[in-house]
């Protein structure tokens, strides 16, 4: 049956008909090469990948708008599939998006995956455009960035149309998994899927009308586990970063003592490979390392600790400031964007007046907020003292440099 947090976001996000139109046609196989379909054979004790593909039937709509289900592999237990970091994907990933409480890869219930997926923000919280307060819903204030103020921390993301339409799948889940040691034959097989689509026609304002999709049962895949068999061939890509991909770094770009001689700021990032079993022979060479609307010289990647997965690339600088720094995987193609805006707690890429007071819900806890969006000053401590610096660095206090108004272009990988 389905849960109820997302049967609760299912209702929030369903405010159109209830004709089901539309299908959300689903896939799950293996990967690598030899192992991209739905039946695949592999030895005992083999871990390999798996895709949940989707991809909707007809382009009657501005595509997919919330899609949920259950894993389960009668073959063994089930980890938590990967979170998107990358568009359109990551669109659908808290605070961008809604999931249940523990994430978008589900939560491990019996050895089985409950509650796999997500939501966008199709209620537009955060994204109603507005110039004064009575554009805006009751009590909630039209801010200088001509948006009506959040009336919840999540969701807030800018919604991405077009997802899922037919001939442009997307891979609603990626993961690992490992094959019994007993040879027999064995399903990896999606349950409980339930989906919504925006209305087509939609713009937004003042929010993006959606209805439920019907969804027809999934092509599940079959593993046949053969002694001698092999295992699928590698095709190691990015699943997962620390600094996740996306995330901007608002604190001061200087230590409290205003020096901008001596910079700060992320000087390293941690790379989780799905697909792949052994990392240790990853160095400097197979990435490139890219900068958006900076000026300085790019950072290189001074050394790599890939003796186990996840890999740490340490970079000869820290990141620029005012700039988006774009890691490459060169063999997969994926890659993780890092943002660095002095000043920009709330994430939407443009310093404002309104950072402070999403600084004030952070401490108070009103919102769920990571360490690069609350330390402003970089004491290791989120406290009071954190206002303060904000105010220094939006009205360019010391060295600081002015940030109000500053802003960064969308991300490169959205």
């Amino acid at each position: 049956m389905k849960r109820a947090l997302l049967l609760a976001a299912a209702a929030a996000f369903c405010l159109g008909s209830a004709a089901l139109a539309t299908n959300l046609n689903v896939t799950v196989v293996g990967v690598g090469p030899g192992c991209e379909s739905s039946s695949i054979t592999v030895e005992p004790g083999c871990e390999f990948g798996y895709r949940v593909i989707g991809e909707l039937s007809d382009g009657v709509n501005e595509g997919l708008a919330l899609a949920g289900f259950d894993l389960e592999f009668d073959g063994g237990n089930l980890g938590a599939t990967t979170t998107p970091t990358t568009a359109p994907m990551n669109n659908f990933v808290k605070p961008a998006g809604i999931t249940n409480p523990i994430g978008y890869g589900g939560t491990v219930q019996s050895g089985n995956l409950i509650q796999v997926g997500g939501g966008k923000n199709t209620i537009m919280n955060g994204r109603v455009p507005c110039v004064s307060n009575a554009d805006c819903p009751t009590g909630v204030t039209c801010l200088g960035t001509n948006f009506c103020d959040v009336v919840a921390p999540f969701p807030t993301g800018t919604v991405i149309t077009g997802v899922a339409q037919p001939g442009v799948p997307v891979d609603l889940a990626t993961g690992m998994v490992t094959a019994p040691m007993t040879e027999g034959t064995y399903t990896l097989q999606v349950t409980n899927l339930f989906a919504n689509v925006i209305q087509d026609g939609e713009d937004g304002n003042p929010f993006y009308k959606t209805e439920a999709a019907g969804t027809p049962a999934p092509t599940n895949l079959t593993v046949t586990v053969l002694t001698g068999a092999g295992c699928c061939a590698e095709a190691c890509a990015i699943g997962a970063s620390n600094p996740p991909s996306g995330a901007i770094d608002a604190r001061q770009p200087n230590p409290v003592d205003n020096d901008p001689a001596n910079p700060q700021g992320w000087q390293a990032v941690a790379l989780t490979f799905v697909s792949c079993s052994d990392t240790s022979g990853m160095g400097a060479g197979d990435f490139t390392v890219t900068e958006v609307s900076g000026t300085a010289p790019v950072p290189v990647i001074s050394s790599v600790e890939a003796s186990t997965n996840p890999i740490t690339l340490h970079f000869s600088s820290p990141l620029e400031p005012g700039a988006w720094t774009v890691i490459t995987h060169n063999a997969s193609g994926t890659k993780v964007c890092l943002g660095y805006l002095p000043g920009d707690t709330n994430q939407d890429k443009l310093v404002a007046t309104a950072d402070i007071s999403y600084l004030i819900d952070c401490i108070n806890l009103v919102a769920t907020c990571a360490y690069y969006q609350t330390d402003i000053d970089r004491s290791n401590v989120t406290n009071p003292s954190d206002i303060l610096r904000e105010i220094d660095l939006l009205n360019g206090a010391g060295d600081l440099g002015t940030w109000i108004t500053q802003s960064l272009p969308v991300s490169p990988c959205d």
